[in-house]
C-alpha cells in the first residue's frame, strides 16, 4: 500500500513538474527575429510570417480545443480566416474580438474585400453585435473609435521603434505576442473602421479633456449613473510624486515621448475639475526625483542628453499657466551636479524630495505616488 501511495505521488509530481517544465520553457523561449528587419518591409514580412509559424504550435492546439489569449491574432496573419471562424464557435472564444470573427467570415466570402466582402462584414457583425450585453458592445466599440485607434497606432509604432533599439536578433515570448496583435489589429483597422462605426455609434465613449489638455490618455470620460459626487465647496490639495523617468519596457524610447506619469497627473487633475470642482479650487504641487528629474530639464540640456527636444516643456508650462508648482529634490541636483539653470523655468528646489512631500502632507495635501514601473 505505501509503495502504491509512494508511486502514485510521484507521478502527480512528475506530472506537475512536466507542466510547469513546458509553461516555462513557452515563457521563456526566444524567437528569430533581427531588428533590421523593422526598416526593411520585405525582409520584416517574412522574418513576421516565420515568427507566426514558430509561435502558432505553442498558442493553438485545434485537436483538443484549446487556445490560448489572443489566437485570433495568430490567425489573422496566417490567412486562416476558416480557422478563425471555427475558433469563435468556442465557449472561450473572446467576446471583444468579435470585429475579427466577422472579419474573417468576409474575407472568406470574398477575399477581394469588394462589396461582397463589405455586405458580408456588415451583416454578419451587426447582427452579432445587437446580441451582446452592454459591457461587451462598449469593449467592442473601441476598435471603431477613431481616437482610439490613432492612440493604438501611435502606441503600435513606439513599440516597434523600441525594439529596432534594441539591436537583437531575437524577441522574448511576450515582445513576440504583443507584435503579433499590433499587427494583426493594423492590418484589420482600415478594412473593418468605415464598416463598423455606424453600427457601434451608440457605445463609443466621450472622452474630453476640461481642464489639462494632451494626448488621448489625459482623457477622462462622463460616467452616466454618479449619485457620489465631490463637495464642490471645498478647496482640494494634491500632491503627486513622481520618481521614474521611464517604465521598463521603455527604457529606449521613454526620451522621445511625453512621461507617462506626468500624463497621468494630468488626468487626475481633469478628474477632479469634471466632477464638478472649479479649477480655482484646486492647489496642486508636483514633487519631482530619481530618473525622473530628466522630464524637467531644459531644451539645451536634454539636447545635450538624448539629442532630441524635450517632448514633456509644453505639458509643463501648460500646467504651471494653470497654477501646478513643481519642485524638484535639491539632493538629487547636488548629487548629479545639476542647478536651476539646467531644469526648465519656475521650478522650486526643495531641500529634499522627502523633506518636501513631509511638508505638503501636514498641510493637508492629499498624496499620489505615480512611480511606473511596467
Amino acid at each position: 500500500m505505501k509503495t502504491k501511495l509512494l508511486f502514485l505521488f510521484f507521478s502527480i509530481y512528475s506530472c506537475f513538474i512536466f507542466a510547469q517544465t513546458k509553461e516555462n520553457t513557452k515563457e521563456n523561449q526566444k524567437f528569430y527575429f533581427p531588428s533590421a528587419s523593422f526598416s526593411n518591409p520585405k525582409d520584416f514580412e517574412k522574418n513576421l510570417n516565420n515568427l507566426v509559424l514558430e509561435i502558432a504550435p505553442l498558442e493553438i492546439n485545434e485537436k483538443t480545443q484549446t487556445f490560448s489569449d489572443g489566437a485570433e491574432t495568430i490567425y489573422l496573419l496566417q490567412k486562416n480566416y476558416q480557422g478563425l471562424e471555427n475558433y469563435s464557435k468556442n465557449e472561450n472564444f473572446p467576446k471583444e474580438s468579435l470585429p475579427f470573427k466577422s472579419f474573417a467570415e468576409a474575407m472568406i466570402a470574398d477575399p477581394t474585400q469588394g462589396n461582397q466582402f463589405k455586405k458580408t462584414f456588415t451583416e454578419n457583425f451587426s447582427r452579432d453585435f445587437n446580441k451582446m450585453n452592454g459591457p461587451a458592445k462598449t469593449n467592442i466599440a473601441k476598435y471603431f473609435d477613431e481616437k482610439m485607434v490613432s492612440s493604438f497606432q501611435k502606441m503600435a509604432n513606439g513599440f516597434i521603434d523600441q525594439l529596432s533599439k534594441k539591436k537583437t536578433d531575437s524577441l522574448s515570448y511576450t515582445d513576440a505576442k504583443k507584435l503579433i496583435a499590433f499587427e494583426s489589429q493594423k492590418r484589420v483597422n482600415s478594412a473593418i473602421l468605415p464598416l463598423g462605426k455606424n453600427i457601434v455609434k451608440d457605445y463609443i465613449v466621450e472622452f474630453f479633456q476640461p481642464f489639462i489638455t494632451g494626448p488621448m490618455w489625459i482623457s477622462v470620460v462622463k460616467p452616466k449613473e454618479v449619485n457620489d459626487l465631490p463637495d464642490v465647496s471645498k478647496d482640494y490639495k494634491i500632491l503627486f510624486e513622481i520618481t521614474n523617468f521611464s517604465t521598463k519596457n521603455t527604457k529606449e524610447t521613454a526620451f522621445k515621448n511625453e512621461n507617462s506619469s506626468l500624463i497621468e497627473a494630468g488626468r487626475i487633475m481633469n478628474l477632479h475639475v469634471a466632477s464638478g470642482i472649479s479649477p480655482e479650487k484646486l492647489h496642486i504641487v508636483v514633487v519631482v526625483h530619481g530618473s525622473a528629474i530628466d522630464f524637467l530639464l531644459n531644451n539645451n540640456s536634454y539636447k545635450e542628453k538624448y539629442k532630441v527636444e524635450n517632448p514633456n516643456l509644453s505639458l509643463i508650462k501648460q500646467m504651471q499657466s494653470k497654477g501646478v508648482k513643481f519642485v524638484v529634490c535639491g539632493q538629487l541636483m547636488t548629487w548629479d551636479g545639476l542647478t536651476l539653470n539646467d531644469i526648465t523655468e519656475n521650478v522650486k528646489e526643495a531641500f529634499s524630495a522627502k523633506t518636501a512631500l513631509s511638508n505638503y502632507q501636514t498641510q493637508g495635501f492629499v498624496l499620489y505616488q505615480l512611480n511606473d514601473k511596467d
